[in-house]
C-alpha cells in the first residue's frame, strides 16, 4: 500500500510544475465501467442467451399506450428491469437514457410489447457492456440534457399563453 501511494504521489507531482500550474502535454482520464452490474442484470433477468443488439431501442416497435385489447406484462418484472436501466442511465450509460425515459413512462401497465423493449435495452447493453464512458463525456450529455429541459419549458409556456390570450 505505501509503494502505491508512493508512485501516486510522483505522478501527481510530475503533473505539476513547481509554480502550480498544469503541464499542458500530460492528459488524465477517468472512466466509469460497470460491466459487472451488466453482467448481474442479464443473468438476472435470464438474458444471458440473448443475442446482443446494434441499437438502444428497437424502431419497429410502437410504444403506446396499453390497451385493454394488449397483452399485460409482469409490472413489478417491468418496474425492476427498468429501476436498473434508470441506474445505468444516469451513472455510466447515457446512451441509453432516452430509451430508458420512453420505456419509464408505462410503469403502471405495461404491455408484453414495452417488456419486449425493456428487454431489447438490455440486449444492447449485453453488446456494449465493455464500453468506457470518459468523465469529459458526461458533460456533453448533461449539456443536452439541459437544452432538453429548457425546450419543454419553452413549449409549456407557450401552450399556456396560448390559453391565455384566446
Amino acid at each position: 500500500m505505501a509503494d502505491e501511494m508512493a508512485i501516486v504521489a510522483y505522478l501527481i507531482n510530475q503533473l505539476f510544475k513547481a509554480d502550480g500550474s498544469v503541464l499542458s502535454n500530460i492528459m488524465l482520464t477517468i472512466s466509469i465501467n460497470q460491466s459487472g452490474y451488466i453482467d448481474r442484470m442479464i443473468a438476472r433477468f435470464q438474458m444471458t442467451d440473448a443475442v446482443s443488439a446494434k441499437v438502444p431501442i428497437d424502431p419497429s416497435l410502437h410504444l403506446l399506450k396499453t390497451t385493454p385489447l394488449d397483452k399485460f406484462a409482469c409490472q413489478e418484472l417491468y418496474q425492476e428491469i427498468n429501476g436498473s436501466l434508470n441506474h445505468l442511465a444516469v451513472f455510466s450509460h447515457p446512451n441509453i437514457s432516452i430509451a430508458v425515459s420512453q420505456l419509464l413512462q408505462f410503469m403502471q401497465e405495461p404491455s408484453e410489447t414495452h417488456l419486449k423493449a425493456v428487454r431489447h435495452v438490455l440486449r444492447y447493453l449485453k453488446g456494449t457492456r465493455n464500453s468506457l464512458l470518459p468523465m469529459d463525456a458526461l458533460k456533453n450529455f448533461v449539456f443536452l440534457d439541459t437544452l432538453t429541459q429548457i425546450g419543454e419549458r419553452m413549449r409549456m409556456i407557450e401552450n399556456q399563453l396560448l390559453v391565455i390570450y384566446t
